[in-house]
């Protein structure tokens, strides 16, 4: 799932909207999520394990 977020500045609501995401993915789910890196230009990519 990607999830995008243009604005810099609301960066801390993309934080707490992965957060609620894996909550309910958790509890309605059963999944097991851990939300541990954003990309952006600092960090340009991601390796997924799973």
């Amino acid at each position: 799932m990607v999830i995008e977020c243009v604005d810099p500045s609301r960066v801390d609501d993309l934080k707490a909207t992965l957060e609620e995401f894996a909550n309910l993915m958790e509890r309605y789910l059963g999944a097991t999520i851990e939300v541990n890196a954003v990309v952006d230009r600092e960090n340009p990519e991601l390796v997924i394990i799973g």
